[in-house]
C-alpha cells in the first residue's frame, strides 16, 4: 500500500515525529504518527480519521523508536558525534554504534563499502505481531544514493524483519526532499 510520510527530526535533545497517510482506491485510509521525544516513544493511529487503529506507549516501543532514530541518523549524519553516541570498531567494514539516552541505550550496527559509503544497518528491534512483542533482527539495507545539500546519502532502501522463517521486507523507502535547519513544528 502506498505511503506519503513527512518526518521532522532534532538531535539537542534527540527526537522525531513521523507522519503519514495511507490510502487505498484515492481514499485516506489511515493515518499514522510515529514519535520520539523526551526519551519516550508513542505510535498512533486512526482508521478513516474516526477510529483509533493503535495507541502504543511502552518499553518495547521506546526501544524500537530508538533503533529507528539511530538508524535514520543516517539522514543527518552530523548527529552520529552526538554525545548519545558511542562507536565501536568491529571490522575495516563495520562499526557498532550505541545510542543513550535518558538512561536507555540500543546498538546498532553499520557495514559500509570501501568508500565509506553505508550499505546496511542492523540491529535486533522489537515486532509487535498480533499483539505479541518479540525481539528480532531488523535490518535496513540501501539500495541507492544521492545527494542532498552537498552530502552524499542514502536515498533508497528496505526495511526488513530477518526471521527465523525467512527475510520480511515490509517497507520500500525513497527520500524525495531533505530540508535542515529548518524550523521545528511543535510535537
Amino acid at each position: 500500500m502506498p505511503i506519503r510520510a513527512e518526518q521532522v527530526y532534532a538531535t539537542d535533545p534527540p527526537g522525531f515525529q513521523w507522519n503519514a497517510r495511507f490510502k487505498m482506491f484515492g481514499l485516506p485510509l489511515l493515518t499514522g504518527q510515529d514519535t520520539y521525544k523526551d526519551g519516550q516513544g508513542h505510535m498512533f493511529g486512526k482508521l478513516a480519521g474516526l477510529f483509533t487503529d493503535f495507541d502504543a506507549r511502552g518499553q518495547e516501543l521506546l526501544q524500537g523508536t530508538m533503533v529507528r532514530y539511530l538508524q535514520e541518523m543516517m539522514w543527518f549524519p552530523v548527529a552520529y558525534l552526538s554525545d548519545y553516541i558511542t562507536w565501536q570498531a568491529v571490522s575495516d567494514h563495520a562499526a557498532d554504534a550505541t545510542f543513550t539516552y535518558g538512561g536507555e541505550s540500543v546498538t546498532g550496527r553499520l557495514y559500509f563499502d570501501d568508500a565509506g559509503r553505508a550499505l546496511s544497518f542492523v540491529s535486533r528491534r522489537y515486532r509487535e505481531h498480533q499483539g505479541a512483542y518479540t525481539l528480532e533482527t531488523w535490518a535496513t539495507p540501501m539500495t541507492e544514493y544521492g545527494t542532498f545539500a552537498g552530502l552524499r546519502l542514502p536515498i533508497a532502501g528496505w526495511g526488513v524483519w530477518q526471521l527465523p522463517d525467512g527475510d520480511l521486507p515490509y517497507v520500500k523507502v525513497r527520500v524525495t526532499e531533505l530540508t535542515y535547519n529548518a524550523p521545528i513544528p511543535a510535537f
